[in-house]
């Protein structure tokens, strides 16, 4: 049931999707810093926030919200606030390239041989010729770097290219971490899509979306994708899992599992694994440890080297 609170908004949404007038003026309004973020600091508490999912989870509140951006404006401030999250959320240019050249090196052509910036342009020069999926990466990596600096045409060009060169095709709304390793081409990324650092995407795989809502997968840190296997929808992939070849998955997989099939059913699972649970017992303290180093207003790092004092 909704609260009074809650119905008020309701109302209020309703009526300014009513308004056209109003309409535009709040969008224009919230398309500047200021508006920003006094949207944010309208809902930055917890029960602000159920308050505003309680009021739009109501067919009331879905109706209008649906009136206040079926417009030109409302559209168009909708795909501008998506690409700047999406901006937002793109990795540093020189940190993800050595990242990339670094994974390429290690599982690809063996170990990295740079530790230097010279030797990692040399390396990158090498990478670059003898692998034309890491060149597609590369040229995606400049491709992002330079849409952040409003640079034309030239981003459109760079993703021809490594269509052409690798039959690797990354949509704009990726986000692909430091350390992705591709050991071939043929591979599609589209949609509003989040990729892992460590993740190893073998060649013939899609990962999108799966119908008109611009969401697609979030995969989760050192996943295994299989050659051939399709990841379609807002689902996600936990940490170090295993998608078959092949497999075709449409909903969420589970960290330390082992997926396949049409659609993908689990395989096996990892988490029983002495080895799994002695990991997660590890990380648990640790959390621990952090927090009532937290709570003590002391850092770990602080009291280690206190320790480490005579």
């Amino acid at each position: 049931m909704a609260s009074k609170a809650s119905r008020e908004r309701i109302q209020e949404l309703r009526s300014a999707a009513r308004d056209p007038a109003l309409q535009t003026v709040l969008l224009r309004a919230f398309d500047t810093p200021e508006g920003q973020d006094a949207l944010r600091e309208a809902f930055d508490t917890d029960e602000r926030r159920k308050e505003l999912l309680a009021a739009l989870d109501t067919p009331e509140g879905r109706d209008a919200l649906r009136r206040a951006f079926d417009s030109p404006e409302g559209r168009k401030a909708i795909a501008a606030s998506i690409a700047r999250e999406i901006e937002a959320r793109q990795p540093g240019f020189r940190d993800a390239v050595w990242m990339d050249a670094k994974i390429f090196s290690s599982l690809g052509m063996g170990p990295p041989r740079f530790d230097t910036r010279a030797g990692f342009l040399v390396e990158l020069v090498r990478l670059s010729w003898k692998s034309d999926a890491f060149l597609a990466l590369f040229l995606y990596r400049v491709r992002k770097l330079l849409a952040a600096h409003r640079v034309p045409l030239i981003p459109r060009f760079l993703h021809r290219a490594s269509m052409a060169l690798a039959q690797v095709s990354i949509g704009d709304g990726a986000v692909l971490e430091p350390g992705v390793y591709l050991p071939h081409g043929q591979v599609v990324i589209d949609g509003v899509v989040e990729v892992g650092s460590g993740t190893v995407i073998a060649p013939w795989v899609t990962i999108g979306r799966a119908s008109e809502a611009l969401e697609g997968p979030k995969i989760g840190k050192d996943v295994l994708i299989g050659t051939g296997a399709k990841l379609l929808g807002p689902l996600q992939v936990g940490l170090k899992a295993v998608v078959g070849a092949n497999a075709v998955v449409v909903k969420d997989v589970a960290p330390y599992t082992t997926v396949g099939g049409v659609p993908a059913r689990l395989i096996t699972d990892r988490r029983d694994d002495p080895e799994f649970r002695r990991l997660r017992d590890a990380v648990k303290e640790k959390l621990r440890q952090d927090t009532a180093h937290a709570a003590n207003g002391a850092s770990p790092a602080t009291d280690a080297k206190r320790e480490g004092e005579p």
